[in-house]
């Protein structure tokens, strides 16, 4: 509970008999967790998770526990997630996300924590733009926060995104936050502080051989896959390793076509254009590029092999940069 009056505002955390004080100093810092909404009769303790309060029985007073554990490690994650439940409040659900965006880098500006509001990051390789990161809220060497608007939950490609974000700001905790619910949502993640190993180029080159890929191309994907990796790791998203490579291969400078259009018939004398996901090589090599997935799923297989039929390839490699390895798939028509 609050209580409210004098100097400084306080937050009391009341759990069976015993009470607790938060930062009795630091009147900006408005601790929105933990807390219970029994309406709804669900507990957020700010960790990563909703629990359902089934019995009154339920252990209160360790959940708190659990969210000091999280204040006491991170008290700039909990500032945040304190302004963006004020701004939860004075906005409510239901509005454009530029309005939660711009509301609660105001906020912002009223703490001691220097931040910029919608900065962009370019990422070049070897002379040519690969891609533009524009970030929600970036507060330098700390912390970067993504603010939503959601009609669902979150999926993976938000945390994708956030991930994507923390490599390139080389930030280790971000913060997802969800304005679109009757109660405010948010996860914390933080990125690896260990880059995951990477393989060299003749371990590239052995396996692409090793899958029926003739010598002359399997050297050039394995030295140009080599050289993104070396240079830029793993932790990007799908977009991302399509312009490094894209860029690498130009650098190159090799005749490749990026998202090649084709024409499809589609019945009753119509034909549409129709740009496919891919890279396409020296017009011989069809190049499909995937990020963050746990493996090469089959559905990634099957758009290749539409790709191939479509430009009337007979060779096609799709890439997997994955969090920790990278998985490769070579199909021949």
């Amino acid at each position: 509970m609050f209580e409210i009056g004098g100097e400084n505002p306080r937050l009391i955390l009341s759990a069976d008999s015993e009470h607790r004080e938060l930062n009795p100093a630091i009147p900006f810092l408005r601790p929105p967790i933990p807390y219970v909404r029994n309406r709804r009769r669900t507990i957020s303790c700010g960790c990563d998770f909703l629990l359902p309060l089934r019995t009154p029985s339920v252990d209160i007073a360790g959940r708190k526990e659990a969210a000091m554990a999280i204040i006491d490690a991170d008290p700039l994650t909990y500032t945040l997630i304190g302004l963006a439940m004020q701004v939860h409040r004075r906005l409510g659900p239901g509005l454009d996300e530029i309005c939660y965006h711009e509301l609660l880098s105001a906020e912002l500006s009223t703490t001691p924590f220097a931040h910029e509001f919608k900065p962009r990051r370019e990422l070049v390789h070897r002379g040519f733009l690969a891609d533009v990161f524009e970030a929600d809220i970036v507060i330098p060497d700390r912390a970067v926060l993504e603010a939503k608007h959601l009609r669902e939950g979150f999926v993976p490609k938000h945390f994708a995104q956030l991930h994507c974000y923390l490599k390139a700001w080389k930030i280790q905790t971000g913060l997802l936050i969800d304005f679109g619910k009757q109660s405010l949502l948010f996860r914390r993640q933080i990125a690896p502080t260990t880059p995951p190993t990477v393989p060299s180029r003749e371990e590239l080159d052995r396996h692409l051989q090793s899958r029926g890929l003739d010598r002359t191309d399997a050297e050039l994907v394995a030295a140009c896959l080599d050289r993104v990796l070396q240079e830029h790791g793993l932790g990007y998203w799908d977009t991302t390793y399509h312009g490094l490579v894209h860029a690498d291969l130009r650098a190159e400078n090799l005749d490749v076509i990026d998202r090649p259009e084709v024409h499809v018939h589609t019945g009753c004398r119509r034909t549409r254009n129709v740009r496919l996901d891919c890279l396409v090589v020296e017009r011989s090599l069809a190049i499909q590029i995937l990020a963050l997935q746990q493996s090469i799923p089959a559905a990634a297989q099957a758009i290749m092999t539409t790709c191939l039929r479509l430009l009337r390839l007979h060779t096609g490699i799709t890439v997997n940069f994955g969090k920790h390895h990278v998985d490769l798939y070579v199909q021949l028509r």
